[in-house]
């Protein structure tokens, strides 16, 4: 499956989207009358884009209108509107000061992207998840991360949106299996590699088996097993990372070595459903270590008792890193 991916290759307008947050708000909020739910369900079957916006929102977030919502205080219901089943205590005591600081749209995006609702594969803050694909290979996904099928009777493969993929390519398939981000393109007969996007560049890592890169124009880079690359809009470059360090996301964990903390900063805010800030003082300080990718808040802990670093939160939503 591949071809267009905005959201009107589905059906689901952007319009229709905003709809169904402003009714999952609503129905969540403990305010909703039985009214307001006729309302609800006649504007679902009024298009059918309303109903796949719906489905789309139930799919990462939970039901509009869960069974047991009935009787709980308001508050508890605000947290299960904002976490999904498996992170509902991360966001307890955060709803109002989100709210304020963002408004109802951005909180939803910080808990699943709403721009890759549209994607074939895709994955929630704080979430993980290894998909098996038609030719027998797999792929593992980071938080926070889209991906399109790409299949074809002469090729396989999948096009990055955005964030980190790890790719088992099955050695049972001739076809070379090939993942895009914009203009550049990783390939591989076999074997894994992983891929992830940080910035302007596409961050590859090849574990057991050689990978072929290749931007719009010039000549490909073969990246032998262990190494490490990036591939940039207009040249690839190799970098010193060993391949299981880059890779190491893939098991929970952040394996770093005199990487910057903005950087590290960086590949640890797709778990975290609040807004994590680094001043910019220590941006550049080197880290080395390795941290608990679920766990932002206690990697970031870990961080300041061994960095000159000082770690301030608010309501448990807005952290703030500065040099101490």
């Amino acid at each position: 499956m591949s071809g267009n991916t905005g959201p009107a290759s589905t059906g689901v307008s952007e319009e229709a989207i905003s709809a169904a947050i402003r009714w999952m708000v609503l129905l969540r909020s403990g305010d909703a009358t039985a009214r307001d739910r006729q309302r609800f369900e006649a504007w679902r079957e009024a298009d059918p884009s309303h109903a796949k916006a719906v489905a789309h929102l139930e799919a990462s977030l939970g039901a509009l209108l869960p069974p047991t919502a009935a009787g709980l205080p308001r508050r508890a219901l605000g947290d299960a509107l904002l976490a999904a089943p498996s992170r509902r205590k991360i966001m307890r005591g955060a709803l109002s000061f989100a709210a304020v600081a963002l408004g109802t749209g951005a909180i939803v995006d910080r808990l699943s992207p709403i721009g890759q609702w549209t994607a074939d594969l895709h994955t929630n803050t704080g979430e993980r998840k290894e998909t098996a694909l038609a030719d027998g290979s797999t792929v593992t996904l980071g938080a926070r991360s889209a991906v399109d099928l790409a299949y074809s009777n002469q090729a396989r493969g999948l096009v990055l949106r955005t964030g980190a993929a790890l790719i088992r390519a099955t050695a049972r398939d001739a076809r070379p299996f090939t993942v895009r981000h914009q203009d550049r393109r990783v390939q591989a007969r076999a074997g894994s590699f992983s891929v992830r996007t940080e910035g302007r560049w596409l961050h590859v890592a090849a574990l057991d088996a050689p990978l072929r890169i290749s931007l719009a124009h010039g000549e490909p880079v073969m990246l032998a097993p262990g190494r490490t690359a990036r591939a940039g809009v207009q040249r690839i470059e190799f970098t010193r990372e060993s391949a299981a360090f880059e890779a190491s996301w893939a098991s929970g964990q952040l394996q770093i070595d005199e990487e910057p903390l903005g950087s590290v900063i960086e590949r640890l805010r797709p778990y975290f459903p609040g807004v994590i800030r680094v001043a910019d003082d220590a941006a550049s300080i080197p880290v080395t270590g390795v941290l608990p990718l679920d766990n932002p808040l206690r990697a970031l802990d870990a961080l300041a008792g061994t960095l000159p670093l000082e770690v301030s939160r608010y309501a448990g939503y807005l952290v703030l890193v500065s040099r101490a």
